[in-house]
């Protein structure tokens, strides 16, 4: 950072003293929540219950901060609530909001991100005070020397350029920044506060060490356990065939518990102190440790999570001219074009995934917040992509892992979120599609949406071309009133062509129709004296395209090859079957303006 912004206090919290522990032995001293007493550590979520409060008055009808998360500079101060001091941690520690915080590789990326922020937005007077909560969850495993270095870093004073002082709270408090929050006595008597509390044992968590080591990929183990042998057992029958699953089996405790959420709710208790939400969220823990990432999608489904910053994702995405669609391939999708509140966007994303896969609904969740910082830190890689389709994106990523894996069983819901965010920006910026065949970079291609940089541009002088309009997949663009009210390069026209071709089903055959409007462009911008004089139908262009490659491909010797596997270019590639196609379509019926068969072509 630079030299006015400030340093960063870091007060490290550990949750045990087993794990304070073992962090000294690297030489990094951090405090229990009962160590830092009589200075309180509460949840954001518990700060969000308060800051509700604030400004209510029910006769004014008035009704205080809505309930949405504190953001990074919120919890980076110190408030005086009650009399007591009170600090808090960020929503990125909250184990009971969203579950990427579970990957530890995602949690070092955020609180590198969050220190970044805090030290370049601070504009308060006093230091802000970033409370590092320490889980062992977060610290235990394959992580550990990452999240090791990163504690080095913040003990040395220096994260990535930001300046940091790591310090006991005690020592924090003169240098930070304090906010007073009053309440009437009468708010007082009714809010319960739960500040943070010292994990004395996590046994009960964790149970043995080798179950959870079973259960990484107790998915695979279990899968093969059918839910429909159970659904037509009564709830007693249920509960008593869920007491005896084994612990490892995640996957099938899971589906015990779904029929029992479906059937009497979240709120059902299974035994006399546990309801089957507090049952799935820690199957999601349990689950988050063994790495087992499909189960813990499963169960975030479930019990309807949502990530906290998905509105400003998504802003960051609309602001660049870009439109968002939430729902699963191949069923309907609901179009996001202008801001909407965080509930909105979560009601969108269950309504249109729930019935058809639960787990997509918090994997759809994941890719906005990946895109809103890709299209932000890097534009580039959405310069060809108008529409973002994140279930079509969902089906990409699944394409491309099926072709690296040989199978057809690999799916993106097993992956980490590490692991989505990076093959997610290997698809955007197309780094693994040189070993892909033609078929399969169609299909990706296809699946993002993505056209020749002056694509719609095109198209624009393509409709001026065809009085009688354009046919994609049955339906009809005319040319009047779209050229009258659109110019060639305003979005509403490029975002009409946009929907024309959303129509299509197959990725593939979507990439080829791209293809073939790229033909006629060239066809008629190289022979500007024609034009069509009846509705260019783009679909008889490519169905008459792929009959001749038919009748050719045994002369040819490719009989194992489809149309959508051949190259672009070329004498036999894919473009000089439809420039020909459009040729045929272009002089029958003596349909060249001007011109009878006759007229000379230039295709080239």
């Amino acid at each position: 950072g630079s030299v006015s912004d400030p340093v960063v206090q870091v007060a490290l919290i550990a949750e045990s003293t087993k794990l304070q522990t073992t962090l000294s032995t690297y030489g990094i001293q951090a405090q229990t929540p009962h160590q830092v007493e009589p200075v309180q550590i509460w949840s954001p979520n518990e700060m969000v219950k308060l800051l509700e409060l604030i400004g209510k008055n029910d006769r004014l009808m008035l009704s205080g901060r809505p309930p949405r998360p504190i953001g990074a500079l919120g919890t980076s101060k110190i408030y005086q609530i009650f009399g007591d001091t009170v600090i808090s941690y960020g929503i990125l520690f909250e184990m009971n909001d969203f579950y990427m915080s579970f990957d530890p590789a995602i949690l070092i990326d955020d609180i590198k991100k969050d220190l970044k922020f805090i030290s370049q937005r601070w504009k308060l007077g006093g230091r802000p005070t970033f409370c590092f909560l320490l889980r062992e969850d977060n610290v235990s495993g394959a992580y550990f020397s990452q999240m090791l270095d990163l504690l080095v870093s913040i003990k040395n004073g220096n994260v990535d350029g930001v300046r940091v002082r790591v310090g006991r709270v005690q020592n924090l408090l003169s240098a930070g920044c304090v906010e007073h929050l009053d309440f009437p006595i009468s708010i007082k008597a009714k809010f319960i506060v739960k500040p943070l509390r010292e994990v004395s044992s996590d046994i009960d968590l964790k149970g043995s060490l080798q179950d959870i080591s079973k259960a990484s990929q107790s998915y695979m183990m279990d899968s093969d356990f059918n839910v429909d042998t159970i659904k037509i057992k009564s709830t007693e029958e249920l509960v008593q065939m869920f007491r005896n699953v084994p612990v490892a089996s995640l996957y099938t405790q899971t589906q015990f518990l779904r029929l029992l959420l479906e059937r009497h709710g979240p709120h059902y208790r299974i035994e006399d102190t546990t309801t089957v939400r507090e049952k799935l969220d820690k199957i999601c823990r349990q689950a988050a440790l063994g790495k087992n990432w499909f189960v813990v999608r499963l169960c975030a489904g479930l019990l309807g999570k949502t990530v906290d910053s998905l509105a400003p994702s998504i802003t960051s995405i609309l602001v660049r001219g870009k439109k968002v669609t939430v729902g699963v391939f191949g069923h309907e999708e609901k179009i996001i074009e202008k801001p909407v509140t965080p509930d909105e966007v979560a009601a969108y994303i269950y309504s249109n995934c729930s019935p058809y896969d639960i787990s997509l609904a918090v994997l759809e969740q994941e890719l906005i917040i990946a895109l809103g910082h890709y299209t932000t830190a890097e534009p580039q890689l959405f310069t060809s992509i108008l529409k973002i389709r994140i279930g079509w994106i969902i089906h990409a990523i699944d394409l491309l892992l099926n072709y690296e894996s040989g199978k057809k069983t690999v799916s993106v819901t097993c992956l980490s979120p590490t692991e989505v965010k990076q093959i997610l920006r290997d698809i955007l910026s197309m780094k693994r599609f040189s070993r892909l065949s033609n078929v399969q970079q169609r299909q990706l291609n296809g699946s993002l949406g993505r056209v020749p940089p002056d694509f719609y541009e095109r198209i624009w002088k393509v409709v001026a071309k065809t009085p009688e309009g354009i046919i994609v997949n049955g339906h009809h663009l005319p040319q009047q009133p779209t050229l009258s009210d659109m110019t060639e390069y305003e979005l509403t026209f490029a975002f009409t062509v946009d929907e024309l071709l959303g129509n299509i089903a197959m990725p593939e055959y979507r990439q080829i129709m791209v293809e073939a409007f790229m033909v006629v462009s060239l066809i008629l911008e190289r022979n500007s004296e024609l034009q069509f004089t009846r509705a260019l139908n783009m679909d008889n262009i490519i169905f008459d395209a792929i009959e001749t490659f038919q009748k050719e491909k045994r002369t040819l010797n490719m009989e194992n090859t489809t149309f959508y596997d051949l190259p672009c270019s070329g004498r036999k590639g894919s473009a000089a079957y439809l420039a020909r196609a459009v040729v045929n379509d272009l002089f029958s019926d003596n349909t060249v303006a001007g011109g009878g068969h006759d007229s000379h072509c230039t295709l080239s």
